[in-house]
C-alpha cells in the first residue's frame, strides 16, 4: 500500500468496497502505521440516479480538497466494475472534473470496459486508441501496454 511507504509526506485517499477497506484498516492499525482516509464505496454506486460522483463523495466523505496537487492511482480496479462504474470512476469523476491544485492520473488496468480495446503488441496503436476514447484534450506524459494491450499503464496530467 503506497500510503504506508509515503506515511506522512501525504495525505492518502483509498476507495475501495467495505470489506477490504476494513480488513487493510485492521493491518495497518496493528502495524502502528498511519491510516490512509479511507472510503468504503462500491464503485457501482456511482451510477445510481441522483447519487454523488467520485470527487464529491471524497470532498464530503475524506476531506477531499481538490485546491490540492493530487495524484489519482487506479490499479486493477476495473477488471471488476461494469462499463458504468468504470466510466463514473475516471471518465466522469477524474478525467472529467476540475482541479484546480493540479492532477496526475496513474493507470494500471484495463480500459476495455471505457472502449479502448487492445490493439495487439502496437504500442501506438494502442495509445492512439486511448487519446481518441479517453484522453482528448489532456497531456498523456507516457503510455504502454503490456500483454498486447489488455492492460494500460498510464501517466496523465489534466
Amino acid at each position: 500500500m503506497s500510503p504506508l511507504r509515503y506515511s506522512g509526506r501525504a495525505k492518502f485517499f483509498e476507495v475501495d468496497i467495505p470489506t477490504p477497506v476494513e480488513a487493510k484498516r485492521a493491518l495497518v492499525v496493528a502495524g502502528g502505521w498511519d491510516v490512509p482516509e479511507q472510503l468504503p464505496l462500491n464503485l457501482e454506486a456511482l451510477n445510481a440516479p441522483g447519487g454523488a460522483g467520485l470527487i464529491e463523495r471524497l470532498e464530503k466523505g475524506c476531506g477531499f480538497d481538490k485546491e490540492l496537487p493530487t495524484l489519482f492511482v487506479f490499479e486493477a480496479v476495473f477488471f471488476y466494475c461494469s462499463p458504468g462504474a468504470c466510466k463514473g470512476a475516471l471518465v466522469e469523476g477524474v478525467l472529467g472534473g476540475e482541479h484546480k491544485g493540479g492532477v496526475r492520473v496513474v493507470l494500471t488496468d484495463s480500459l476495455v470496459k471505457l472502449g479502448v480495446a487492445p490493439r495487439g503488441p502496437n504500442q501506438e496503436a494502442n495509445k492512439a486508441a486511448l487519446k481518441q476514447r479517453l484522453m482528448k484534450d489532456k497531456e498523456l506524459l507516457r503510455h504502454e501496454t503490456i500483454w498486447d494491450g489488455a492492460v494500460h499503464y498510464m501517466d496523465a496530467k489534466l
